[in-house]
């Protein structure tokens, strides 16, 4: 269970929040949940797209902690 969640919307006009979000502090452990809703309309078009070119839809998100230093999700 996290201590925080941080819930964004995406759609085509964009995501929101798109500022910087506080996270949490060095050492805690998987104190912060993100959760992300995708309108379904485009959720649907980024999976016909897929489709079309035999390919597979693949997300990847990036965290930065304080320092400047970048986490990559798989």
């Amino acid at each position: 269970m996290a201590v925080r969640t941080i819930e964004y919307t995406v759609n085509a006009a964009g995501i929101e929040p798109a500022v910087k979000q506080f996270a949490g502090v060095q050492n805690e452990h998987k104190a912060t949940e993100l959760v992300f809703n995708i309108q379904n309309q485009l959720y649907a078009s980024l999976i016909a797209q897929s489709q079309e070119y035999g390919a597979r839809l693949i997300y990847r998100f990036d965290g930065y902690d304080g320092e400047g230093g970048v986490c990559r999700s798989d």
